[in-house]
This record gives C-alpha cells, structure tokens and sequence, in this order.
C-alpha cells in the first residue's frame, strides 16, 4: 500500500510504459541476486583470478492484469467473489430516448464481465455479469444441439448458413452489435466442447469454434469458476436427478432491454429482476437445452418454454493483457449480487488508458440537491443527503484518505484583502468549525462551519486529526505558511498531479498570460499551470449554486450543477501585489490545475473538501457508494 502522505513536493514522473501506468500502481522491485554455488560448495580462487561478474536479470514489468490484481475468483466471507471488467457496450438499462422502454432507439452502456478464470499469460474467460439479451434457441420443432440452434447463430452475428432453419444473423447478432471490430478482433475463437447430457445422455453434438457461447451446464457448476459444485439431486418420488441445489453465483438479473425484447415471448416478465438463462448443454429433448433457473440452481433438463421467458448471459475468451487498451478494470462482485461491501474490498484508484476508477464511500450528509420544500433552490432549510467520497489512498490498516466527489459549499475566502496562508484564510476554518481565533478577520465559524453541519459527533470523532503541510509554492515561490493539524482540508497543488491518486501527472507546463510577464522578469522557463484532464473535474451542488455570495461587484450565477472550479490549500500568487498570497491555487472546470492565484472578481469557486478516516475501525459509519471514473462512468450502490 502507498504511504499516507498530505502533501509531497512537485513530482514530474516519466511514464515509459503503458503497463507501468495502467493500474496506478508501483514500480516493482529489484529481484534479489540468484546464490551462485550451493551450500555445502567451497570455491577456490587464485591470486591472479578475477571476480566474476554476476550480471542480474533486471524482474520483468508487471502485466495489465497484474498491475490491476485481477485474479481467478476467490472466496471470502464464505462466498466467491469475481473481478470485473467493462468491454464493449450493448443496451441495457438506459432509455435515453423517454419514451418508457429500452430498444435499439437508445444509447449503449459499457458491458460488465466477471472474470471466471484468468491464467499467467492474461488469457481471461470472461461471463456477462447481466442478462444481456433474450433470443429463441430452438424457433421451430426440429431436434437441435448447440451447433445448429439459432442462439449460437445469434451471439456470434452468424448468416443463416449457420443453423437449422436458415436465419440470418450476420445483420443483426449479438457480436456485431456488442464490439466494434478492433474488439471482435481480441476475442479469442474458442474450441467449444459440447458434450452429451451428464443426465439424460442427450447427444451435445459436434464441437464447434466461437467467439461467443454459453456456459454448459457442469461448467456452471466448476467452483474454479467460483460456482458451487453440488450434485443433482430430485424430487424425492423421483428417482432422476436432474437439477442442482441453489447457488447465488449462479443468479443474474435481466436488463430493460431484453425485458422490453422480450415482450414478445411466452411467459411472465421480469422487470430487470433475476431472470432463467440458457446453458449450452443438450437438455433432456433435443429441442431444448439446459438452463439456470432463477436462484441459481443448475437444470440437465429442459425448460418449460410456454412458462418461462429465458434469457441469455454470454461468455467468451480474450486475453486482457494483449487487449489493454479495450477493457478497463470494473471493481468486485460478490456471489451474493453485493458490490465490495467491506473495508478489504476498498482499493486505492486505478489508472488505465489515462482514465482513473475511483472507489467510494457514503459518509456524513450536507445539503445537495434535494429541493425538498420545493421553493425552487437547495438551502438549509430542505433536507440533506449523503455525502459521496472517492477513495484517494487507503492502506492495509484501512487508513482511507478521502476526496469529496462534489464540490460541496462556497464561502468569501478572503473577505479583507489580506496577506493569508491555509493556517490564518477562512477555508481552514470555515472546514473545521473553528472560532474567530483562528483566521486573521476574526471570523467565528464555531456554529456555522462545514464539520458540524456534515456530520455527527461520532463521525467527526472518527475523522483524523492530520499533520497538515502546505509546501511553498513550486513555481513561484509564495510562503505556504505553518504546518497545521485539522480534521478537514483542501488538498494541494501538488496532489492533484498525483497518480496514486488517481491524477493524471500532465505537469505544469502551461503557461499563463501572468506567468509570461514572471518569464520574462526572472529570465526563466516553466509553466503555472497543467492541460485540461478529466480526472481533476467536480461539479457543483444545487446547495452551493443557490448559496449567494458578492465576491467584489460580481454577483454568483446559477451554474446548473455543471464542472467548476474549486480551491486548493496551496498559495497562490498575485502578480499586483508580488509573491504575497491573497488567494490560494485552484482547479478550474477543465481539470487544469493553477499555481497562480484566480481573479475573485470573476469566478466563482467552491469548497471540495478532504479527510482521514479508518474505515476498518469504524465500519457502522459508512457504506460502499460504487465507483466514479474519469470518463464519468458512474456506477453507484445506493446509500445504506
């Protein structure tokens, strides 16, 4: 785990290789020199021999799947869990168009795989974590097996030559709809063993090669798959025994898009709750295969077609660390259709392609955008929601250093004109609830501060009193002030370049119309500020739009909830005034992080707080809220 660190100085780290940054994670370390004679071996060396050099093979970099800790499922807790990642994007649970269901009218959503196996050389199979689609397998009353019936043909795009009753899918299928064909391409083609019944000996049919297919009906039971190996078993008046015990590993829920597909077909619908999908495997009839019914049991036998719609949940083979650029990583799921619900699923970010996952946590409540008296605007009078924090930095311990998701509050952080630093400015104690003794103007903000009014007074005892340091500035050199101990912060300049945070390191390259005049004054090179990156975004709340204060003759604007800029602890510079600090560094709505000091009387910039706490050690206070990344995926576990 990364050490806890508040604040380093600047960092200007060389990325040479995708691999070393997929993941966020570190680089390895040197491989300890091979012993070069056994024990019980004594060398002998003359005075004229020389000491042979022992060159050291240099430990190879970690692969994509390393770097990401993705494994084969494991069991804690007493159930399996499974890593996931997004690849590819198929309708699913958006209805971007309003009018009430899910079609092809919609927008796509990334698909989430579990990962069943995955070996040293990152070759992964892969199963759908939802119900994906619904399709006939058999429309007709001929005898099929897995080679001839129409769901192959379907999943794997293929033209009617492919099945029993000549239906096109080329136009049409799963495949070509799920992937573009750069993905196609990684997907490994399978040799797809169809074997008779285990049951009933039903013929399984020829072999097939594909991309896509369905899990048989034993290897829905490999529990190095994560899935429970338990006999079939029957009625006990009859003696056939054909269907397994229940196993939540094996549930998976519908989709709104196969719901609405669906309606078409016999039987009730589902509503996007968990739904039967078929297996591959030759059922009792040739006409039919085996199924998972819906919690989870394992059927040989054929299902009931004019009872039941079933679904499909598609597998395939790909080799994650070849195709690295296509997939990015999507978290843990447990059997129990929980999503990292304890403190040792909760993982520092991960960084691939230049797009970070944050994990997050619900912890503390402060007024959002919950208009609940319906005045029109957020104020302290509606009522407050939980606060969402993504995980910076958490440690083995369960030490988690937090990053609120939004930018949460504004307040005047310099409402005299004076020369501050974090220590004497009015964000430190407006953040703390701290009294007029602390802040150069004066201002009590005991009763009226952001701690108290987010959280309890057992939340606040469990947040972290922190050793706060605030570095000078890294470019021009403005005094950062004394080192302070607090509850809440801001972060620094310096951690928003941060990659084991999460950050995109893009430099301060960028060169502001200030820092030209410095240039040229100080007959040097450099930049004030980095480029634009999406991982340093945050929005607004309605709380914080609707909070009107006058910075200067500028009066605050409704923004709408949308990117905006939010204040840094570091000092900034003022180029009137010299290297003094009136405001602090800043983030703008592009995700440019700036050395120098924001011109107040223009924007307005709000409060993006920061916080320590043990998640281990207080696992009553907080709940596991899902994952944000930088492409703003969102996945979000509701409040609990």
């Amino acid at each position: 785990m990364k050490k806890r660190i508040l604040s380093i100085m600047t960092a200007v780290m060389l990325i040479t290789s995708l691999m070393l940054t997929a993941c966020g994670s570190e680089t390895p370390a040197t491989a300890e020199p091979p012993d070069t004679a056994p024990a019980d071996t004594v060398t002998q060396v003359t005075d004229t021999a020389q000491p042979e050099e022992v060159s050291e093979e240099p430990e190879p970099e970690p692969t994509i799947v390393e770097q990401c800790g993705i494994t084969s499922p494991a069991t804690e807790n007493g159930q399996s869990v499974w890593h996931c990642v997004w690849f590819g994007n198929y309708w699913q649970n958006t209805d971007s168009d309003g009018d009430g269901k899910v079609t092809q009218s919609d927008d796509k959503e990334p698909i989430k795989w579990r990962i069943l196996n995955v070996d040293d050389e990152g070759n992964a199979l892969l199963l759908s974590d939802k119900l994906l689609d619904i399709t006939e397998y058999n429309p007709g009353e001929l005898e099929v097996t897995w080679e001839t019936c129409t769901y192959r043909s379907f999943l794997n795009s293929y033209d009617k030559s492919a099945n029993a009753y000549e239906i096109d899918f080329s136009a049409d299928g799963f495949l070509n709809n799920a992937f573009s064909a750069d993905e196609i391409a990684a997907i490994t083609t399978t040799k797809v063993a169809n074997e008779d019944n285990p049951v009933y000996g039903t013929e399984g049919g020829n072999d097939t090669e594909d991309k896509i297919f369905s899990l048989s009906v034993m290897e829905a039971m490999n529990p190095e798959y994560g899935f429970t190996k338990n006999e079939f078993i029957g009625p006990d008046e009859n003696p056939e025994k054909f269907y397994t015990d229940a196993d939540p590993g094996r549930v998976a829920m519908t989709t709104g898009y196969a719901d609405a597909k669906g309606e078409s077909f016999k039987g009730e619908a589902t509503d996007k709750g968990a739904g039967l999908y078929w297996l591959r495997t030759s059922g009792y009839s040739p006409k039919y295969p085996g199924h998972i019914n819906l919690v989870g049991g394992a059927y040989a036998i054929s299902v009931h077609m004019d009872e039941n719609r079933v679904y499909l949940r598609p597998a395939l083979n790909i080799n994650l660390n070849d195709s690295a650029s296509m997939w990015s990583y999507a978290g843990k799921v447990y059997a129990d259709g929980s999503v990292r619900d304890n403190a040792d699923d909760i993982d520092s970010p991960v960084t691939q392609n230049e797009v970070s996952t944050w994990d997050c946590i619900w912890f503390g409540n402060y007024w959002q955008d919950t208009d609940s008296n319906e005045d029109g605007k957020v104020t302290e009078d509606d009522e407050k929601e939980p606060i969402k924090w993504r995980v910076l930095d958490i440690d083995d311990d369960g030490n988690a250093f937090l990053l609120a998701d939004k930018n949460l509050d504004i307040i005047p952080v310099n409402p005299g004109e004076l020369d501050i630093t974090w220590e004497t400015g009015t964000l430190r104690s407006y953040l703390n609830c701290y009294d007029a003794s602390a802040n150069v103007f004066g201002l009590d903000y005991s009763s009226s501060g952001f701690m108290k009014n987010a959280f309890s007074d057992v939340e606040i005892a469990s947040i972290e009193t922190t050793k706060v340091v605030t570095p000078d500035n890294p470019v021009y050199g403005t005094d950062g002030g004394n080192d302070t101990e607090d509850k809440v912060f801001c972060i620094t300049l310096e951690d928003t370049m941060n990659p084991d945070y999460g950050f995109i390191d893009n430099g301060l390259t960028q060169v502001s119309p200030m820092m030209e005049m410095w240039l040229e004054d100080h007959d040097t090179e450099g930049g004030d500020h980095t480029a634009d990156n999406p991982s340093r975004v945050a929005v607004t709340t309605g709380y914080s739009d609707a909070k009107e204060y006058s910075f200067g003759d500028a009066k605050l604007k409704e923004t709408d909830q949308s990117p905006s800029v939010w204040w840094l602890r570091s000092s900034g510079y003022n180029i009137m005034g010299g290297t003094t600090y009136k405001y602090p560094g800043h983030v703008n709505g592009a995700g440019s992080s700036y050395a120098i000091s924001i011109h107040m009387d223009n924007f307005r910039v709000g409060l993006r707080p920061a916080l320590y706490i043990n998640i281990k050690d207080n696992t009553d206070l907080w709940s596991y809220a899902g994952t944000v990344a930088s492409d703003d995926t969102i996945v979000e576990v509701p409040h609990s």
